[in-house]
């Protein structure tokens, strides 16, 4: 499901990053809150990030994720909020 509230009360740095991505034709496919950490809020991108961004502000941490069919391929953590955008496999 993907709920505009998690949209809406998102890490305004990661925001710019999903607005991006959205701008390239990346599509959002759920959001959720409170998994991995409380508190968090994450956003699910159906495709890899376009582009790997650079100049971000020093919270903002990029991840190549080398999890199980469950996990996503790749992130950015805002680490002052542990708001996450991930995108799937």
């Amino acid at each position: 499901m993907i709920f505009q509230e998690d949209i809406d009360n998102f890490s305004p740095e990661l925001k710019k990053l999903l607005q991006k991505e959205l701008d390239v034709g990346n599509i959002i496919t759920q959001t959720w809150r409170g998994w991995p950490k409380p508190g968090c809020i994450c956003i699910a991108l159906k495709k890899s990030f376009s582009k790997k961004n650079s100049g971000l502000e020093s919270h903002i941490i990029y991840s190549k994720i080398n999890g199980g069919p469950h996990d996503w391929n790749e992130q950015y953590l805002d680490d002052k909020t542990n708001h996450l955008l991930v995108s799937q496999f």
